[in-house]
């Protein structure tokens, strides 16, 4: 809804839309660091959500977006938007005190459908062909493929790999890029899994050392959980350790 804006919320606004611009000209010219920076802008816009609500920060992130297609071109122009909407998105969940599942589900799932109409997109207004687009991807992925085969060497399971694990590997990685039509979004939300889930672990720690008071994440049950884990890990590998040494007794 169309309201005037308080001037604290208008210098607020503007404040953390020129930071986002700075984050994203700072991951434009570093390349080895864009991720770490791009995480400060979805905290930027998250944190602006909570204190000022999403209409500010939606004012922001749109004059966020008009000075960087203006200073950096398009290209940073669609990855400040994506920043921007994510940013907003985890804002108003944890606003709303979402759970941590439905948010994740529903981050992944919305994330990958953006990717998705993006790369068509990108392919109908640029001329790109789609295939040149997946053999960039089929490349280090086959050099991950071989990376995992020269693994198992080194373990012992070379001629376990080769045999029984490779054939079904190669031959599911080449029916996904030939069927690229039905694999493409189920691939984005496999990849986007593990970074949606840092993205909204790293915004929620912030946003909580800030004060406000949103649901945290990881809870209390996956730190025991986690802890747990981690204990009898480490109680086998000294086990192991003090058999081989022989301090102690084997069965």
């Amino acid at each position: 809804m169309l309201r005037n804006l308080h001037t604290i919320e208008i210098a607020e606004g503007a404040l953390l839309a020129d930071i986002a611009v700075v984050f994203r000209f700072i991951a434009l010219v570093l390349p080895a660091g864009s991720a770490f920076f791009s995480i400060f802008n979805f905290i930027i816009f998250a944190v602006l959500v909570l204190r000022r609500g999403m209409y500010v920060a939606s004012m922001g992130m749109c004059v966020a977006v008009f000075l960087a297609g203006i200073l950096m071109g398009p290209q940073a122009l669609m990855f400040l938007l994506l920043e921007g909407f994510g940013g907003i998105f985890l804002g108003v969940t944890m606003k709303h005190q979402w759970r941590h599942g439905p948010l994740l589900l529903l981050g992944i799932l919305a994330g990958a459908l953006t990717l998705y109409v993006l790369v068509m997109l990108l392919t109908l207004f640029t001329g790109l062909s789609i295939h040149d687009l997946l053999s960039s991807v089929q490349q280090p992925l086959n050099a991950f493929i071989s990376l995992f085969g020269q693994i198992a060497s080194r373990l012992g399971y070379g001629p376990f790999w080769q045999q029984h694990i490779y054939p079904y590997v190669h031959g599911f990685v080449t029916w996904g890029f030939t069927n690229w039509v039905y694999t493409l979004y189920p691939a984005l939300c496999v990849v986007l899994c593990p970074i949606v889930t840092a993205i909204y672990m790293v915004t929620n720690a912030f946003v909580r050392r800030l004060g406000h008071d949103v649901r945290p994440f990881p809870g209390n049950t996956f730190r025991r959980w986690s802890h747990r884990v981690w204990y009898r890990w480490l109680k086998f590998r000294v086990q192991r350790r003090m058999e081989k040494k022989g301090w102690r007794k084997t069965a």
